[in-house]
């Protein structure tokens, strides 16, 4: 999946996961780029900070996986 386009704060309401994310780059960038560029998409915020979109995508990615693992084993653990 590509999130290039959407803007961020699509991805975050679909994909809640991401959001630490988007917050380590903040500190990395020193910028919050979720409260002024909220609605930009995600390859203009990449340009904007200088921001590798390749690995930031990977990493959306993998908070997205290990948010839906964590919800699937947490659904063995309901009890009736």
């Amino acid at each position: 999946m590509s999130f290039l386009r959407m803007p961020l704060i699509d991805i975050i309401e679909q994909y809640p996961a991401t959001m630490k994310v988007f917050q380590r780059y903040e500190k990395q960038a020193g910028a919050c780029f979720l409260c002024s560029d909220f609605s930009s998409p995600l390859e203009d915020v990449c340009r904007l900070f200088g921001l590798e979109p390749d690995l930031l995508e990977a990493e959306l990615e993998e908070a997205i996986e290990a948010s839906d693992e964590e919800a699937g084993q947490n659904k063995g653990d309901l009890s009736p």
